[in-house]
């Protein structure tokens, strides 16, 4: 597979936006939904640049489905064909592999039993109901103050699940404890 970067230009400098804003949060960065890697391996970078020395987690089932509600409809990626890319993506980054974990396993089975906190930066790119609602409600506590939340599917139409399951799980927040902002995508910014 060709890592094709440019193609995706306003959601790299998306992140980068939306990154430099916890230049003064302590704290590590985690996606989940990493599939090929490029997002990670922007995150990577950011990082790299930023020099804190934060741990970068990315978590992925890379193979089999998850439960599908809402239409939704998801391609399997199986991590003997995404492990290339993943690993190029990385290594373009030059964040050490001491600073970078990968967890391969459903969110629900394997969030709870890694230690990723403080988090200063969530990344949700893993597009249906269930995988966002698992994430939010178990990686939320761990989010400190002023961190963010980028939700890559919300309101984009297309994955209605992560919409309804987003808004489900703000649902059971105060609502003076995040903030929802629509910028080029959607992400939550906790207040308190």
């Amino acid at each position: 597979m060709t890592l094709n970067y440019e193609s995706h230009g306003n959601r790299r400098d998306f992140l980068r936006s939306i990154y430099s804003t916890i230049s003064q949060v302590e704290g590590n960065v985690v996606e989940c939904g990493v599939q090929y890697g490029f997002s990670l391996g922007w995150l990577a970078h950011l990082i790299y640049e930023e020099g804190k020395g934060r741990t970068l987690y990315g978590f992925d089932v890379w193979e089999g489905d998850p439960p599908l509600l809402y239409g939704e409809s998801v391609p399997s990626v199986s991590w003997d064909s995404a492990q290339l890319p993943v690993w190029t993506a990385l290594s373009a980054s030059f964040l050490p592999g001491s600073q970078v974990k990968l967890i391969k396993g459903e969110f629900r089975n394997t969030l709870p039993k890694v230690k990723t906190e403080p988090l200063a930066f969530l990344h949700v790119d893993c597009d249906i109901y269930q995988s966002y609602y698992d994430v939010l409600s178990i990686l939320w506590p761990r989010i400190t103050t002023k961190g963010v939340v980028v939700l890559d599917e919300y309101g984009t139409g297309k994955w209605p699940g992560a919409t309804k399951a987003t808004d489900t799980f703000l649902e059971t927040l105060p609502s003076t404890n995040y903030e929802l902002v629509k910028d080029t995508r959607w992400y939550i910014r906790r207040l308190a």
